[in-house]
C-alpha cells in the first residue's frame, strides 16, 4: 500500500495466427498495458511494423457515425437506468450493417417528423393569414386581377428577416410584421405595381415563401377557418404518435448503439496495438507492461493458447527503466476500504512508479481532518447513513467513489462527536471524552497546530524517502523539506515550545536551527559541487530568497492549520445560531421544523465547506512537500474498463 503495484515488462513472439486469440485473452484478463516495439528491437528480431490505414479509417468513421447518432437520441445525456452489454466478438461487418439499419430507421421517422413540422407551420401560417386579412377594413377580395399594387403575404427566416427589411427600406414598399410562427416570420406588404420587379428580386434572395391572399376562403371564411382547424389538430395527433415513436426507437436501439462504442473502442485498440507490434510474414513480436504477481499465470495462459510455440520474455520495471529508459505506468493496488481516496490522490496527479503512493496518507488525514472540523455524533451519523445509502443506489453509481468517502468522513464525525460531547449541536446530551471547543478555545487551535506540526513533519519525511529513491541526493539534504528544512524546522519549534514553557532554550535546538538555515541558503552550490546538478555554478545571492521563502512557507502552513480549530468552533456557533431561532419560537411543531432544517442546512452546507477546507490542507499544505504527481496511470487492454467507469 505505501507503493503502486510491482510491474514487470513482458515481451512475446508468436506466430501471426495466434495473434487475435492471444489479444482477445489479454483484452479479457485487462491489467496488460501494450508498449511499442521500437525500431531497434524489430532490427533486432528482422520484423518490420506493419499499419492497416483503411482499416483504422474505417473503423474511426464508424466510431464517429455511432457517436453522432448517441448523441442525436441521448440529447448528450445519457440515462443512467441504461444497461450495456457488448458482445465482443461482434465483428466490424456486422456493426457496420446493423448501425445502418438503426441510421435508415432513424432518419426516416426524423424527416416525417421534419414534413409534419413543416406542414403544421403552413397551416398555423395559412390561418393566421385569414385572420390577417379578416380585421383589414378593405375589399382584399377584390385584389384578385387588380393591375395597379402588388400586394404580397408570405414567410421568411427569422435569420433573413432583418436583411429583408433593411432593403425593403431602400424602395417605397410598405411592410407589416404579422407574426412569428415555428422559425419562421409571417409579413404583409404592398407597393406599386411598377415596383414588382425589385421587390421580387429581393424576395428571391431571402427566400420568401409566397401564401398570397386567402381567395379560396373569399366566399365562405368561417368555413375555410374550421377545415384549417380540423388539419392543425390531425398534425398535433400526428406529432405526439410520432414523438412516442421516436423515443420508442430511443429507448430501443441506444443500448445497443452503447455496446457497439464499446466493442468499436476495442477493435481500434486491437489495431493500435497491431501497429505497435511488429510482425514478419509468420510471427509477431508485442510487448507490455503487467503485474509481477500475474507473470506466471499470464505465462501459462498464453502458452497454453498457442500449444507452447511461442517466447516469452520478462524482465522487472527498475531494470526495464535502467537499460530501455522506459518509464513504466503506475498501477493502484488498494484494498476496497482505500479505493475511494484514489480519487483525491488522481485529482492531483499520479504517483511515479517508484514514488510513495500517498492514498494511504491521504485516507487516514483528511478523514481525521474532516471528522476534527465537523465533530458531531448525530449530524456525522447523517452523514454516514448518506453516503452508505448512496453507494448502493444505481442513481449515484457514476458518484459511488464520492459517497463511500462521505460514509468514512461521517464515522470520523461521529467520532469527534464523542470527543467533543455534541449530538445534533448539543452538549447536555452526552458527554465530551475530552474537551468540548466551545469552552477551550485556545486549547482547541493549540492542538490543531500541533496536528498540522506532525503532519507537515511526516509529509518532509515522505520527501525525503521519495528523494533517496529518485537518486535525487541535493534535494533529500538540502531542500526546504528535505534534512536541511526538518533541521529548521524542528529547531524553531524545540526552541519555541521550550521558550513558551518559560525554560531556557537548549543549544542544540538554535544549533538544528542555524544549520538549517546554512544549509537551505547553500543548497544550488552545494548541489552543484557535489551532485553536478545545473550547467553553471549559481548566484549565491538566490540562497536568500529560499530562506525568506522557507520562513514564510513554514510559519503559514502551521498557522493553516488553525483551521482545523476554527471550524470545530464554527459548527459549535452555528447551531447556536439555530438553537436561538428555535428559542424565540414558542410552538412545538415549528420549533422542530427550525431544528429540522436548521441542521439539514448545517450538514449540507458547512459539511460541503469542511470537505474543501480539509481537501486545500491536504493539498497546499502537505502534498506540494513530497508529492510529485507526474506519473502515468496504468492504461490495461481491458474489455470491462469502460463498463466499470
Amino acid at each position: 500500500m505505501l507503493f503502486s503495484e510491482r510491474l514487470k515488462k513482458m515481451d512475446v513472439l508468436v506466430r501471426k495466427e495466434d495473434v487475435e486469440r492471444v489479444l482477445d485473452w489479454l483484452a479479457h484478463y485487462g491489467r496488460f498495458e501494450p508498449l511499442v516495439i521500437d525500431e531497434q528491437k524489430a532490427k533486432e528480431y528482422h520484423l518490420r511494423h506493419e499499419k492497416n490505414i483503411e482499416l483504422t479509417q474505417h473503423i474511426t468513421a464508424l466510431v464517429r457515425r455511432n457517436e453522432d447518432l448517441i448523441m442525436r437520441m441521448s440529447g448528450g445525456v445519457i440515462p443512467s437506468h441504461i444497461e450495456v452489454n457488448p458482445d465482443w466478438h461482434m465483428g466490424i461487418g456486422e456493426i457496420e450493417a446493423r448501425l445502418s439499419e438503426i441510421e435508415k430507421r432513424y432518419q426516416k421517422i426524423l424527416e416525417e417528423m421534419a414534413e409534419l413540422q413543416r406542414r403544421k407551420v403552413d397551416i398555423e401560417i395559412r390561418v393566421r393569414r385569414l385572420q390577417f386579412f379578416a380585421t383589414l377594413d378593405i375589399p382584399w377580395q377584390k385584389l384578385r386581377n387588380t393591375s395597379l399594387f402588388y400586394v404580397g403575404f408570405g414567410a421568411i427566416a427569422q435569420s433573413q428577416y432583418a436583411g429583408f427589411v433593411q432593403a425593403m427600406s431602400q424602395l417605397p414598399v410598405e411592410i407589416r410584421y404579422v407574426d412569428k410562427i415555428g422559425e419562421d416570420v409571417v409579413v404583409f406588404f404592398f407597393c406599386e405595381a411598377k415596383q414588382k420587379e425589385s421587390v421580387e428580386k429581393v424576395l428571391k434572395a431571402v427566400f420568401y415563401k409566397e401564401y398570397g391572399l386567402p381567395l379560396e376562403a373569399a366566399d365562405n371564411p368561417k368555413q375555410r377557418l374550421l377545415q384549417y382547424s380540423f388539419d392543425l389538430n390531425a398534425t398535433y395527433d400526428e406529432e405526439e404518435w410520432l414523438d412516442r415513436q421516436k423515443t420508442k426507437m430511443e429507448n430501443l436501439f441506444l443500448p445497443d448503439l452503447l455496446a457497439f462504442r464499446e466493442v468499436l473502442e476495442y477493435r481500434k485498440r486491437l489495431v493500435e496495438i497491431r501497429e505497435q507490434m511488429v510482425s514478419s510474414q509468420t510471427v509477431s513480436l508485442f510487448a507490455g507492461w503487467i503485474p509481477a504477481r500475474d507473470e506466471a499465470m499470464v505465462r501459462f495462459n498464453i502458452e497454453k493458447i498457442t500449444s507452447k510455440r511461442c517466447t516469452i520474455e520478462t524482465k522487472d520495471a527498475s531494470r526495464a527503466m535502467v537499460e530501455e529508459g522506459l518509464e513504466p505506468p503506475t498501477l493502484f493496488d488498494h484494498p476496497g476500504i482505500l479505493k475511494p481516496f484514489e480519487t483525491l490522490v488522481k485529482t492531483y496527479g499520479m504517483p511515479h512508479y517508484r514514488e510513495i503512493d500517498p492514498t494511504l496518507f491521504s485516507a487516514l488525514t483528511y478523514v481525521l481532518m474532516y471528522g476534527a472540523m465537523f465533530g458531531d455524533v448525530g449530524q456525522g451519523l447523517v452523514l454516514f447513513l448518506m453516503g452508505l445509502v448512496g453507494s448502493f443506489l444505481k442513481v449515484f453509481r457514476k458518484f459511488r467513489s464520492l459517497m463511500q468517502i462521505v460514509m468514512w468522513v461521517g464515522v470520523s464525525s461521529a467520532i469527534f462527536g464523542f470527543v467533543y460531547g455534541e449530538f445534533f449541536g448539543r452538549h447536555d446530551i452526552i458527554q465530551a471524552l475530552w474537551f468540548s471547543p466551545r469552552e477551550n478555545v485556545s486549547q482547541i487551535l493549540l492542538v490543531a497546530i500541533g496536528f498540522g506540526v506532525g503532519l507537515i513533519s511526516v509529509a518532509m519525511i515522505l520527501n525525503v524517502v521519495n528523494s533517496f529513491l529518485e537518486g535525487d541526493f541535493a534535494k533529500m539534504l538540502f531542500s526546504s523539506y528535505g534534512v536541511a528544512g526538518m533541521m529548521f524546522y524542528w529547531g524553531v519549534l524545540g526552541a519555541v515550545v521550550i521558550g513558551f514553557l518559560g525554560k531556557p532554550v537548549p543549544w542544540y535546538f538554535t544549533a538544528m536551527a542555524f544549520g538549517g538555515l546554512i544549509f537551505i541558503f547553500l543548497e544550488r552550490p552545494l548541489a552543484y559541487l557535489l551532485f553536478h546538478h545545473g550547467k553553471s555554478f549559481p548566484n549565491p545571492a538566490m540562497g536568500f530568497f529560499d530562506l525568506f521563502e522557507t520562513a514564510i512557507t513554514f510559519l503559514s502552513n502551521t498557522i493553516s492549520f488553525m483551521r482545523i480549530g476554527a471550524f470545530a468552533l464554527n459548527h459549535t456557533a452555528l447551531m447556536g445560531v439555530v438553537f436561538l431561532v428555535d428559542n424565540m419560537i414558542s410552538q412545538p411543531f415549528l420549533k422542530w421544523i427550525v431544528l429540522l432544517f436548521g441542521n439539514l442546512f448545517i450538514i449540507g452546507f458547512e459539511g460541503f465547506v469542511v470537505g474543501i477546507q480539509a481537501l486545500r490542507l491536504e493539498y497546499y499544505e502537505l502534498y506540494v512537500k513530497f508529492f510529485r504527481g507526474t506519473g502515468q496511470a496504468f492504461d490495461g487492454l481491458s474489455l470491462y474498463k469502460n463498463k466499470e467507469e
